[in-house]
Protein backbone atom coordinates (compact mmCIF):
# COMPACT_ATOMS: atom_id res chain seq x y z
CA UNK A 1 0.00 0.00 0.00
CA UNK A 2 0.99 3.46 -0.79
CA UNK A 3 2.12 5.88 1.94
CA UNK A 4 -0.03 9.21 2.18
CA UNK A 5 1.35 11.93 4.59
CA UNK A 6 -0.48 14.94 5.91
CA UNK A 7 -0.23 17.93 3.30
CA UNK A 8 -2.08 21.08 2.72
CA UNK A 9 -2.48 19.74 -1.16
CA UNK A 10 -6.33 21.39 -0.84
CA UNK A 11 -5.18 24.87 -0.59
CA UNK A 12 -3.08 24.42 -3.84
CA UNK A 13 -5.76 23.59 -6.14
CA UNK A 14 -9.67 24.26 -5.69
CA UNK A 15 -11.70 21.70 -6.29
CA UNK A 16 -14.33 21.56 -9.17
CA UNK A 17 -17.85 23.44 -8.54
CA UNK A 18 -21.06 21.44 -9.03
CA UNK A 19 -21.70 22.96 -11.86
CA UNK A 20 -18.61 22.24 -13.72
CA UNK A 21 -19.37 18.37 -12.67
CA UNK A 22 -22.82 18.84 -14.34
CA UNK A 23 -20.96 19.52 -17.35
CA UNK A 24 -18.82 16.98 -17.16
CA UNK A 25 -21.26 14.12 -16.53
CA UNK A 26 -23.61 15.62 -19.56
CA UNK A 27 -20.50 15.68 -21.84
CA UNK A 28 -19.76 11.63 -21.14
CA UNK A 29 -23.39 10.75 -21.10
CA UNK A 30 -23.34 7.34 -22.38
CA UNK A 31 -23.37 6.40 -26.71
CA UNK A 32 -23.48 3.62 -28.69
CA UNK A 33 -24.99 0.48 -26.81
CA UNK A 34 -21.71 -0.47 -24.81
CA UNK A 35 -22.62 2.24 -22.72
CA UNK A 36 -18.85 3.95 -23.69
CA UNK A 37 -18.24 7.97 -24.58
CA UNK A 38 -16.33 7.83 -27.43
CA UNK A 39 -14.78 10.46 -29.22
CA UNK A 40 -14.79 10.94 -33.01
CA UNK A 41 -12.96 14.29 -33.93
CA UNK A 42 -12.35 15.31 -37.85
CA UNK A 43 -10.92 18.74 -38.90
CA UNK A 44 -11.97 19.75 -42.86
CA UNK A 45 -9.87 22.86 -44.71
CA UNK A 46 -8.60 23.80 -41.56
CA UNK A 47 -6.41 27.19 -42.07
CA UNK A 48 -4.92 29.42 -39.31
CA UNK A 49 -3.71 32.86 -39.84
CA UNK A 50 -1.74 34.86 -37.14
CA UNK A 51 -1.12 38.76 -36.54
CA UNK A 52 2.46 39.04 -36.23
CA UNK A 53 4.35 42.34 -35.15
CA UNK A 54 3.26 45.77 -36.68
CA UNK A 55 0.19 43.94 -38.38
CA UNK A 56 1.93 41.52 -40.88
CA UNK A 57 0.00 38.22 -40.81
CA UNK A 58 1.26 34.70 -41.66
CA UNK A 59 -0.66 31.84 -43.06
CA UNK A 60 0.58 28.69 -40.60
CA UNK A 61 -1.89 25.98 -41.68
CA UNK A 62 -3.68 25.70 -44.33
CA UNK A 63 -6.75 23.28 -45.86
CA UNK A 64 -5.82 20.70 -43.63
CA UNK A 65 -7.80 17.70 -43.42
CA UNK A 66 -7.98 14.55 -41.14
CA UNK A 67 -9.63 12.61 -38.35
CA UNK A 68 -8.64 10.82 -35.58
CA UNK A 69 -11.09 7.58 -33.68
CA UNK A 70 -11.84 5.59 -31.30
CA UNK A 71 -8.89 3.58 -29.81
CA UNK A 72 -6.43 4.95 -32.17
CA UNK A 73 -3.11 7.02 -31.88
CA UNK A 74 -2.30 9.24 -33.90
CA UNK A 75 0.90 11.40 -34.56
CA UNK A 76 1.19 14.73 -35.90
CA UNK A 77 4.98 15.51 -36.97
CA UNK A 78 6.31 18.32 -39.25
CA UNK A 79 9.73 19.83 -39.50
CA UNK A 80 10.36 22.24 -37.34
CA UNK A 81 8.27 25.69 -38.01
CA UNK A 82 5.58 23.37 -39.69
CA UNK A 83 2.67 24.18 -37.64
CA UNK A 84 2.71 20.66 -35.73
CA UNK A 85 2.41 22.48 -32.65
CA UNK A 86 -0.51 25.00 -34.15
CA UNK A 87 -2.49 22.21 -35.60
CA UNK A 88 -2.10 20.73 -31.55
CA UNK A 89 -3.91 23.61 -30.29
CA UNK A 90 -5.90 24.00 -33.01
CA UNK A 91 -7.55 20.65 -32.56
CA UNK A 92 -7.40 20.88 -28.57
CA UNK A 93 -9.02 24.32 -28.84
CA UNK A 94 -6.07 26.20 -27.72
CA UNK A 95 -5.18 28.40 -29.75
CA UNK A 96 -3.35 31.63 -28.95
CA UNK A 97 -5.58 34.57 -29.38
CA UNK A 98 -3.82 35.95 -32.04
CA UNK A 99 -4.67 33.22 -34.09
CA UNK A 100 -7.55 33.66 -36.80
CA UNK A 101 -9.45 29.66 -37.62
CA UNK A 102 -11.28 29.08 -40.58
CA UNK A 103 -12.89 25.64 -41.53
CA UNK A 104 -14.19 22.64 -39.45
CA UNK A 105 -13.14 21.09 -36.35
CA UNK A 106 -16.08 18.33 -35.28
CA UNK A 107 -16.49 16.31 -32.27
CA UNK A 108 -18.81 13.11 -33.15
CA UNK A 109 -20.25 15.00 -36.04
CA UNK A 110 -20.74 18.60 -34.44
CA UNK A 111 -19.16 21.51 -33.75
CA UNK A 112 -18.63 21.18 -29.56
CA UNK A 113 -16.54 23.44 -27.45
CA UNK A 114 -14.17 20.39 -25.70
CA UNK A 115 -15.43 20.41 -22.00
CA UNK A 116 -13.54 19.30 -19.23
CA UNK A 117 -13.61 15.37 -18.42
CA UNK A 118 -14.49 14.99 -21.88
CA UNK A 119 -11.09 15.92 -23.67
CA UNK A 120 -7.77 16.41 -21.75
CA UNK A 121 -4.50 18.20 -23.10
CA UNK A 122 -1.06 17.18 -21.33
CA UNK A 123 2.04 19.89 -22.31
CA UNK A 124 5.94 20.21 -21.47
CA UNK A 125 5.05 22.78 -19.05
CA UNK A 126 6.15 21.12 -15.29
CA UNK A 127 3.26 22.23 -12.94
CA UNK A 128 3.85 19.28 -10.64
CA UNK A 129 4.03 19.90 -6.83
CA UNK A 130 8.11 18.63 -6.19
CA UNK A 131 7.36 18.37 -2.28
CA UNK A 132 4.37 15.57 -2.53
CA UNK A 133 5.36 12.00 -3.88
CA UNK A 134 4.13 10.93 -6.68
CA UNK A 135 0.83 8.91 -5.28
CA UNK A 136 0.02 11.70 -2.97
CA UNK A 137 -0.01 14.01 -6.11
CA UNK A 138 -1.96 11.53 -8.02
CA UNK A 139 -4.29 10.92 -4.91
CA UNK A 140 -5.05 14.20 -4.20
CA UNK A 141 -5.82 15.40 -7.67
CA UNK A 142 -8.85 12.58 -7.60
CA UNK A 143 -9.95 14.05 -4.35
CA UNK A 144 -10.02 17.57 -5.73
CA UNK A 145 -11.69 16.24 -9.11
CA UNK A 146 -13.74 13.02 -8.46
CA UNK A 147 -17.31 13.41 -6.91
CA UNK A 148 -17.98 13.63 -3.48
CA UNK A 149 -20.36 11.11 -3.52
CA UNK A 150 -17.75 8.30 -5.65
CA UNK A 151 -17.24 6.14 -2.45
CA UNK A 152 -13.52 6.81 -0.81
CA UNK A 153 -12.33 2.89 -1.76
CA UNK A 154 -13.58 3.77 -5.66
CA UNK A 155 -10.84 6.90 -5.43
CA UNK A 156 -7.83 4.90 -4.71
CA UNK A 157 -8.86 1.90 -6.54
CA UNK A 158 -8.95 4.56 -9.85
CA UNK A 159 -5.71 6.10 -8.42
CA UNK A 160 -4.13 2.65 -8.31
CA UNK A 161 -4.93 1.28 -11.48
CA UNK A 162 -3.73 4.60 -12.68
CA UNK A 163 -0.52 4.30 -11.24
CA UNK A 164 -0.36 0.76 -12.56
CA UNK A 165 -1.12 2.02 -16.06
CA UNK A 166 1.48 4.59 -16.42
CA UNK A 167 4.02 2.20 -14.46
CA UNK A 168 4.64 4.44 -11.64
CA UNK A 169 4.48 1.42 -9.11
CA UNK A 170 8.04 1.32 -8.35
CA UNK A 171 8.17 5.39 -7.53
CA UNK A 172 5.03 5.92 -6.21
CA UNK A 173 6.45 6.68 -2.51
CA UNK A 174 9.12 8.56 -4.37
CA UNK A 175 9.09 12.69 -4.29
CA UNK A 176 8.57 14.35 -7.22
CA UNK A 177 11.19 16.30 -6.85
CA UNK A 178 12.04 20.17 -7.17
CA UNK A 179 15.50 22.04 -8.04
CA UNK A 180 16.28 21.74 -4.42
CA UNK A 181 14.38 17.92 -3.70
CA UNK A 182 16.02 15.06 -5.26
CA UNK A 183 13.46 13.15 -7.09
CA UNK A 184 11.77 11.09 -9.95
CA UNK A 185 13.18 11.42 -13.96
CA UNK A 186 12.04 13.77 -16.00
CA UNK A 187 10.20 11.04 -18.17
CA UNK A 188 8.55 9.86 -14.47
CA UNK A 189 7.62 13.27 -14.80
CA UNK A 190 5.98 13.44 -17.65
CA UNK A 191 4.24 10.07 -16.84
CA UNK A 192 2.67 11.63 -13.82
CA UNK A 193 1.26 14.33 -15.98
CA UNK A 194 -0.62 11.76 -18.23
CA UNK A 195 -2.04 10.33 -15.24
CA UNK A 196 -3.37 12.86 -13.47
CA UNK A 197 -5.58 14.08 -17.23
CA UNK A 198 -6.70 10.18 -17.33
CA UNK A 199 -8.05 10.31 -14.35
CA UNK A 200 -11.13 12.03 -15.44
CA UNK A 201 -11.56 9.28 -18.08
CA UNK A 202 -11.43 11.71 -21.05
CA UNK A 203 -12.13 9.78 -23.81
CA UNK A 204 -9.96 12.61 -26.19
CA UNK A 205 -6.80 13.18 -25.25
CA UNK A 206 -4.20 15.52 -26.56
CA UNK A 207 0.14 15.06 -26.02
CA UNK A 208 2.49 17.42 -26.73
CA UNK A 209 5.09 14.19 -26.88
CA UNK A 210 4.26 10.90 -25.37
CA UNK A 211 5.14 8.44 -23.54
CA UNK A 212 4.80 4.50 -24.12
CA UNK A 213 2.93 2.55 -22.00
CA UNK A 214 -0.47 4.41 -22.72
CA UNK A 215 -3.89 2.30 -22.69
CA UNK A 216 -5.83 2.92 -25.65
CA UNK A 217 -9.21 1.99 -23.67
CA UNK A 218 -11.16 3.22 -26.61
CA UNK A 219 -9.66 6.72 -25.88
CA UNK A 220 -9.21 8.90 -28.93
CA UNK A 221 -5.32 10.29 -28.65
CA UNK A 222 -3.29 12.70 -30.95
CA UNK A 223 -0.02 13.40 -30.12
CA UNK A 224 2.80 16.11 -31.11
CA UNK A 225 6.23 14.06 -31.61
CA UNK A 226 9.78 14.97 -32.55
CA UNK A 227 12.24 12.40 -32.32
CA UNK A 228 10.36 9.33 -30.39
CA UNK A 229 12.05 6.39 -29.68
CA UNK A 230 10.78 3.17 -31.74
CA UNK A 231 8.98 2.12 -28.82
CA UNK A 232 6.98 5.29 -28.89
CA UNK A 233 6.28 5.32 -32.00
CA UNK A 234 5.12 2.11 -32.87
CA UNK A 235 2.49 2.81 -30.49
CA UNK A 236 0.85 4.33 -33.35
CA UNK A 237 -1.74 3.80 -35.79
CA UNK A 238 -2.21 7.10 -37.77
CA UNK A 239 0.41 9.62 -38.85
CA UNK A 240 -0.05 13.38 -40.13
CA UNK A 241 3.02 14.74 -41.48
CA UNK A 242 2.50 18.47 -41.73
CA UNK A 243 5.42 20.50 -44.62
CA UNK A 244 5.20 23.99 -44.61
CA UNK A 245 1.90 24.35 -43.30
CA UNK A 246 0.44 21.56 -45.34
CA UNK A 247 -0.60 18.18 -45.01
CA UNK A 248 2.32 15.90 -46.68
CA UNK A 249 0.67 12.91 -45.44
CA UNK A 250 -1.87 10.89 -43.64
CA UNK A 251 -2.68 7.47 -43.61
CA UNK A 252 -1.71 4.52 -41.85
CA UNK A 253 1.62 4.19 -39.51
CA UNK A 254 2.41 0.57 -41.69
CA UNK A 255 2.35 2.77 -45.15
CA UNK A 256 4.31 5.81 -43.95
CA UNK A 257 7.52 5.07 -45.19
CA UNK A 258 6.39 4.96 -49.18
CA UNK A 259 5.71 8.98 -48.67
CA UNK A 260 9.14 9.84 -47.13
CA UNK A 261 10.15 11.06 -50.28
CA UNK A 262 7.97 14.11 -49.67
CA UNK A 263 10.37 15.24 -47.19
CA UNK A 264 13.86 16.46 -48.11
CA UNK A 265 15.47 17.22 -44.96
CA UNK A 266 14.43 16.70 -41.25
CA UNK A 267 16.03 14.33 -38.97
CA UNK A 268 12.87 13.63 -36.88
CA UNK A 269 11.78 11.32 -39.66
CA UNK A 270 14.71 9.71 -40.05
CA UNK A 271 13.12 6.42 -38.40
CA UNK A 272 10.12 6.37 -40.80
Amino acid sequence: MYQMRSSSFSSVIAPLDDDVMMEIEEANKPQGRDGIVYAHLAWKDVNVMVTLNYGDTRNVLQGLTGYAEPGTFTALMAPSGSGKSTLLDTLSGRLASNAILSGKVLLNGRKAKLSFGTAASVTQDDTLIGTLTVWEMIYYLAQLRLPDRMPLSEKRTLVESTIIEMGLQDCADTFIGNWHLRGISGGEKRRVSIALEILMKPRLLFLDEPTSGLDRDGRTVIASIHQPSSEVFEQFDRLYLLSGGKTAYFGQVSEARKARYIFSTESSLNYI
